[in-house]
């Protein structure tokens, strides 16, 4: 299904679509463009392929740049992602360094922005692109993890590089960086209520679904729907359906996908099973 903003007015009521309409109206004929490492898998991605039509169908000209990476670049950015997150063993070669370097240099030479009004740049991957510019417009980074206690080698890295956007999207008050003087906003996580992971099922299809898969309809579910990501805990879950079961008779259900920009997944997957 392709969205249309009419769609959402049965879940958020004909004001709120009224207001978003009335609000974008100052925007008409701007030309935005959102910049990320992957067209599948993850929150991100997710998020992008529902907002950009629908600005799009308010009239703001909205585009999408993928960030073409190879299989070093995203297992260094994946170990920068973890780094970010926290995890203080993350070491910043100077090999990375050069990779991640490299690699964004040669999108910029393919990735022009001179038509832009607006350039919004997610997450840690494509950060540094900024730097290859002479900007002609505002840039925002949008971080959709939680830097609050970001490793102090991986944000010594970044931080000059997002300190040249104009402003940061974070999705908590909390994930600010408090030695980041850039403006912050926050935009607070949500879901697209109609996609395909969201959207009802029939009682005979969900039937149909759970005994292909072998699981017992007449006893609770506990479950994890998420990427196998090591920050998603999925391990974390398995023990805790290890605690519940000694006292109520449940079965676990992991179910999760594959972000493209993500080699760790398939590592953590092969942990779960």
């Amino acid at each position: 299904m392709i969205p249309r903003l009419e769609y959402y007015e049965k879940i958020v009521g004909k004001d709120v679509i009224e207001y978003a309409r009335a609000s974008s109206e100052r925007l008409i004929g701007t030309h935005i463009v959102h910049v990320n490492a992957t067209s599948q898998g993850g929150g991100v991605a997710e998020i992008l392929n529902t907002l950009v039509i629908l600005m799009n169908r308010l009239k703001i000209d909205t585009g999408w740049r993928i960030f073409k990476g190879s299989d070093h670049f995203f297992n260094i950015t994946k170990k920068i992602h973890n780094g970010m997150q926290g995890d203080t063993s993350v070491k910043m070669t100077s090999f990375r360094k050069r990779v991640y370097l490299e690699e964004t240099e040669r999108n910029c030479i393919m990735t022009h922005f001179k038509t832009k009004d607006l350039v919004i740049v997610h997450d840690p991957q494509p950060a540094a692109m900024i730097m290859h510019y002479e900007k002609r417009q505002p840039w925002i980074w949008r971080c959709h993890i939680d830097i609050k206690h970001a490793s102090p080698k991986v944000w010594d890295f970044l931080k000059p590089f997002i300190s040249k956007y104009d402003g940061v999207i974070v999705s908590m008050d909390h994930y600010k960086k408090e030695d980041l003087a850039t403006k912050y906003h926050i935009i607070q996580p949500s879901i697209d209520p109609l996609s395909i992971k969201n959207a009802p099922i029939k009682p005979e299809r969900r039937k149909k679904v759970l005994s292909k898969r072998g699981i017992d309809q007449d006893r609770p579910i506990l479950t994890q729907i998420s990427r196998f990501d090591p920050w998603k805990d999925p391990l974390g879950v398995v023990k805790i359906w290890e605690k519940v079961r000694k006292e109520t008779d449940c079965q676990l259900v992991l179910m999760g996908d594959m972000a493209g920009d993500d080699p760790e997944g398939p590592v953590i997957y092969e942990k779960v099973r």
